[in-house]
């Protein structure tokens, strides 16, 4: 009884052994994301960061603005437009990274040409800082903000101010873009 006794606490021994060696084998592995830290949203799999809609990078630190240049399709909210089909375009000014225009915004009448205000891109946040456009007998004022998102939407909050046969004029406009 006693043998018996020796060889079933023996037993039980090297069970809790291997348990604790199985146990404390598989707790060293080192996380490979424990190092990694993606930025903007990103996510890490497997020791590499899967990059949010617009970024890219190794760790999602780059917004990519080319892929948002081109021709929209144009929606409004609370701003003055006059036409149905109206398409606004965004276009890389050569040489600037970060610096864009916006061609057409807003759909306001201006016979000296086309309405185009230049943008600055942040990573996916738009700034249309103040600026007017002189169309004659007409002068705007357009500011405003927006963002990137979904590699095909542009979303822009905006206000333009303007004289309109002795009438000052505020039209605060939400603007979004889907191609």
């Amino acid at each position: 009884m006693m043998l018996f006794f020796k060889e079933v606490v023996m037993g039980r021994s090297l069970l809790l052994i291997l348990v604790y060696s199985l146990i404390l084998s598989t707790g060293c592995k080192k996380d490979p994301c424990e190092e990694v830290s993606c930025e903007n949203g990103g996510i890490c799999m497997d020791g590499e960061c899967e990059c949010p809609e617009g970024f890219q990078g190794n760790f999602c630190e780059s917004f990519d603005l080319q892929q948002y240049f081109g021709t929209y399709n144009i929606t409004y909210e609370g701003c003055f437009t006059t036409s149905e089909n109206h398409t606004v375009s965004l276009e890389q000014i050569l040489g600037e990274s970060n610096r864009f225009l916006i061609h057409h915004l807003g759909d306001y009448d201006c016979p000296t040409g086309n309405i185009q205000l230049e943008a600055i891109s942040s990573s996916n946040a738009i700034t249309i800082e103040e600026q007017q456009i002189d169309c004659g007998d007409i002068v705007y004022t357009f500011e405003g903000t927006g963002t990137f998102s979904n590699g095909s939407t542009v979303t822009l909050d905006f206000t333009v101010r303007y004289d309109a046969g002795g009438f000052e004029q505020v039209d605060q406009c939400r603007a979004i873009l889907g191609k």
